[in-house]
């Protein structure tokens, strides 16, 4: 509090208190701006919502001491500089409905990583740690996004940017997270902040079957509801703008939480959030990659009962159809919840093929499916070979595989016990993004690049390689 007093007195009131109170101010409104889309409750106005002083004058607080730390704390800010990267590369992943003024979070924190990893790079002189195969998988794919504008033209230039910054956001990830203290800091990142997703979730939820108010960031009115055996239930988002996006998060924290060295209490705690979180979102493609991930994680802690496992799923799949319960949760359970979407994604796949046959070198043109469907195809390597052409989505496939195979190939040569469960839980999570990606056209989600990243600086923490230019990286430990 003296800092600031001595702040103001000496002269510079207008940089430390009118600049945070105008800064706070425009922050806020356009947060409740965000906010009427989320919340909307049509009997009030924009002014009439009770709570609007409460975030405007929060708002202004929260500026204004981002202001006082950068101000007076700029020595801590800058001993916790790694920490607060690792933050900027794990927490937009799970905020990317939130647009402020059409801002878009997940951008700002890509430019802010970037200015971070140059500045660090040139000054500390750190080394380019991102493993040359997957150098050229990233440009290859450069190029054919790049080419696809040819048949895709105006629609394709202008969208051309989204997966551009996806790839960057990789390649900051796997030169920030280079050491097991910072790797380990976004795998626990990473789960509490899912967690926090699945508790918001799980509260929307709530909110709805109680009082009928909708929390929501999905901005396709049509699909916010779920009819059920149960009754009207509302498709949760959390902070992301759709429900198979939070799927998505909570199946990669989930499977991580799985392994990742913790109390047995705490990881029931967390299955049992990221389970009911996924199971609120009412994804078909959610359902499937939770359940695939929870029965492979059998035989990755324990493989030698593989035998054992492949006779009790073969006998119990057996037996589910023969005594016809296997067409009744189908028909009872699958039907309802997932609504027409099953019978959907046969003739997006359908489709889908088609736009290939039609351009398969080049592709339709990034981002522009809708030219042959009026929705994207719910499968992520189909999706990629029709907008970028058969080579690109080969590309992004092989891409995929190689990071999931050469995660496997890491826990045979991990060190201790610690490592090797860590890696088992991002080569399962890997497997949970390969099911996903067949089901959901991810492949320019946020979330899912991050963690792509994520596997990749764990390439280069935990195996033998070496960075492809050499420097000084002590300061990162």
């Amino acid at each position: 509090m003296k800092g600031l007093v001595r702040l103001i007195t000496g002269g510079r009131l207008v940089s430390t208190v009118v600049m945070p109170i105008l800064l706070g101010a425009l922050v806020s409104c356009a947060f409740l701006c965000d906010l009427t889309r989320a919340l909307p409750l049509p009997d009030f106005g924009f002014y009439a919502y009770p709570w609007w002083p409460a975030i405007t004058v929060g708002a202004m607080l929260l500026v204004l001491s981002l202001m006082y730390l950068l101000v007076t704390r700029l020595g801590l800010l800058f001993r916790l500089r790694n920490e607060l990267a690792v933050a900027m590369c794990i927490v937009p992943a799970a905020l990317t409905g939130f647009n402020l003024g059409r801002l878009d979070l997940g951008d700002l924190a890509i430019l802010s990583l970037t200015i971070f990893w140059v500045s660090t790079t040139l000054v500390e002189h750190r080394s380019i740690h991102t493993p040359l195969p997957m150098l050229c998988f990233l440009a290859m794919l450069v190029f054919f996004v790049c080419a696809s504008v040819i048949n895709g033209w105006f629609t394709s230039l202008v969208a051309i940017h989204t997966i551009f910054t996806k790839i960057l956001l990789l390649f900051l990830i796997s030169n920030i997270l280079v050491t097991p203290r910072l790797h380990d800091l976004a795998v626990r990142m990473l789960i509490f902040i899912a967690a926090v997703s699945a508790l918001v979730a799980i509260g929307s939820e709530v909110l709805y079957l109680t009082s009928g108010i909708e929390f929501t960031f999905d901005d396709l009115r049509n699909e916010h509801h779920k009819d059920t055996p149960i009754g009207t239930m509302l498709r949760v988002t959390a902070f992301l703008p759709g429900t198979q996006s939070l799927a998505h998060l909570l199946i990669l924290a989930a499977s991580l939480s799985l392994f990742v060295p913790m109390s047995l209490t705490k990881r029931l705690i967390l299955l049992s959030l990221f389970m009911l979180g996924t199971t609120l979102t009412f994804s078909a493609g959610g359902f499937l990659s939770i359940a695939v991930v929870l029965v492979v994680s059998l035989f990755i802690r324990h493989p030698h009962r593989a035998p054992v496992y492949l006779a009790c799923l073969s006998g119990a799949s057996l037996l589910l159809y023969v005594s016809g319960a296997l067409t009744w949760l189908y028909e009872k359970v699958v039907i309802p919840v997932s609504g027409a979407g099953v019978q959907d994604r046969l003739e997006y796949v359908r489709i889908g093929l088609h736009a290939v046959e039609r351009h398969p070198l080049l592709g339709g043109g990034f981002k522009n499916i809708r030219r042959v469907l009026n929705t994207t195809i719910h499968n992520a390597y189909l999706q990629t070979s029709a907008d970028i052409g058969l080579i690109g989505g080969a590309v992004f496939t092989m891409m995929i595989g190689y990071l999931t195979v050469a995660c496997g190939a890491l826990i045979l040569q991990a060190r201790t016990q610690a490592d090797r469960n860590l890696l088992k839980g991002c080569f399962l999570g890997m497997i949970g993004v390969c099911v996903h990606f067949a089901v959901e056209p991810f492949y320019d989600n946020l979330a899912s690049w991050m963690f792509l990243g994520l596997i990749t600086s764990t390439l280069v923490v935990y195996s033998d390689a070496r960075p492809m230019v050499k420097g000084n990286d002590a300061d990162a430990a």
